[in-house]
């Protein structure tokens, strides 16, 4: 009889109460204040160095590009609306060459140094030849 009373007792006793339920949500909306604001420019950021890296793909395929369509060209100023080359640069990027960096017709390049400006960065890259690999 008192192993049957001393069951039921415990399960008079589980489970939560309505306060401490509260308590929790308040202090998880708290933390939930604190984080979400930071997570946008995590986003930002993210979507940034995934437009440099395919900016970086892009100029590391250049020789090729010239290669395929057999004619060389130049690169010395670009930007999002010029279409001369075979290069999609994001709204708002642009990108200078000190001097002209020549594309030859059987895939290589004489390499040199570029400027690619973004928004808020500036990223200066050096190509180096025969394959113009952009290099930070």
């Amino acid at each position: 009889m008192l192993a049957t009373f001393h069951l039921n007792k415990l399960k008079l006793n589980q489970g939560f109460t309505l306060l401490e339920i509260v308590v929790v949500l308040a202090i998880l909306a708290l933390v939930a204040g604190v984080v979400m604001p930071h997570t946008g420019k995590v986003v930002q950021r993210f979507q940034a160095a995934a437009e440099r890296d395919e900016v970086f793909e892009q100029l590391a395929d250049l020789c090729v590009q010239a290669r395929r369509i057999a004619r060389g060209f130049e690169l010395y100023q670009y930007s999002a609306a010029d279409s001369s080359l075979p290069l999609q640069l994001p709204e708002g990027w642009i990108l200078q060459a000190e001097t002209p960096i020549r594309y030859r017709a059987n895939g290589f390049c004489e390499g040199g140094t570029v400027k690619l400006q973004t928004n808020d960065t500036i990223f200066m890259l050096n190509l180096k030849p025969p394959y113009c690999q952009p290099i930070l």
